[in-house]
């Protein structure tokens, strides 16, 4: 069995650089988009968070969980670019709620992931 040091465990959990790419039993996965926001505002400018560093390909059920907020529809917009079904090949169900008090740039990058999801076939939970 090997054993983790402490250096290597603060290098996996580098701020800019959270991932459960690794983790390629999970199916189902909920996350706070805010991880997204955190993930991207870290990163250099070389290396920006992408949905496949972010969600391992195994997930057929993907939630995120939003408040509906600038930074949130930014980080929709650096997550989604331009969906494609092998980002996440296993993907048959997306959860993404558009809260009441949502602002008007969440509400449009929201309607483009939305779009997104039905061309690609993936059933869209709202």
């Amino acid at each position: 069995m090997n054993e983790v040091t402490g250096e290597e465990m603060n290098d996996s959990l580098a701020p800019g650089k959270a991932s459960l790419h690794g983790f390629q039993r999970i199916r189902r996965l909920q996350l706070p988009l805010e991880i997204a926001v955190y993930n991207h505002n870290a990163a250099t400018a070389h290396r920006l968070a992408s949905l496949i560093d972010l969600v391992p390909a195994s997930v057929s059920h993907l939630s995120f969980v939003s408040c509906g907020a600038d930074d949130e529809a930014n980080a929709l917009q650096i997550l989604f670019p331009a969906f494609s079904r092998s980002q996440v090949p296993s993907l048959q169900e997306f959860h993404l709620f558009i809260p009441g008090n949502a602002t008007e740039l969440y509400k449009q990058s929201w309607a483009k992931v939305s779009e997104d999801m039905e061309k690609a076939g993936i059933l869209l939970v709202h």
